[in-house]
């Protein structure tokens, strides 16, 4: 029983750390959590990256010439993509960033950020082994970071191309199980 609930949690870490990944035969879907967050200039020192799907929130304490001032903090993130197999190995699909963060000082306006960007990505896979494949991607993404304090409003739109490589884990068959 402990080498199953072992097994269970290090499959779970493995599929949230690198997305849950179907197989990559065509006519396939796959459902990707992403961990990376784009920042925009703007954002640096407001916004933090969040991985895949977080939710936070707290407290932070500044020291500005020896007067310490406390703010109230919550966040909210998701990065994702979802992609159809065209054929074996390659895949198309579109991929969604949104990120939010409300900031309550103690002394100032309240300050409210947020960053959407949604584009299209192709990744292509390259067998390893029977459990781990390799990927290249490429996409774009568009969209737009919000800045509001107090009365004021900044709006920045955005474009980004980017692409990368990673590791994926394939289903194992039936039968498969984990071995310790």
């Amino acid at each position: 029983m402990k080498k199953q609930n072992v097994c269970v949690i290090v499959a779970l870490l493995l599929l949230s750390a690198i997305g849950t990944h179907a197989q990559t035969e065509k006519g396939r879907f796959m459902l990707n959590l992403h961990s990376y967050s784009p920042i925009t200039p703007e954002a640096i020192g407001l916004l933090a990256p969040v991985n895949s799907l977080g939710i936070g929130f707290g407290t932070s304490t500044v020291n500005i010439d020896g007067n310490e001032f406390e703010s109230k903090f919550t966040n909210f993130g998701l990065n994702t993509s979802v992609h159809y197999f065209f054929v074996d190995n390659f895949s198309g699909g579109i991929n969604l960033n949104f990120f939010s963060q409300g900031l309550e000082p103690e002394v100032g306006d309240k300050i409210t950020s947020s960053l959407f960007l949604v584009g299209p990505e192709v990744r292509y896979y390259f067998d390893v082994n029977t459990v781990f494949k390799v990927y290249v991607k490429g996409g774009a993404s568009f969209g737009q970071a919000k800045v509001e304090a107090g009365s004021s409003e900044s709006t920045t739109d955005l474009v980004q191309f980017g692409g990368g490589a990673g590791a994926a884990a394939v289903s194992l068959g039936a039968g498969d199980g984990c071995v310790m």
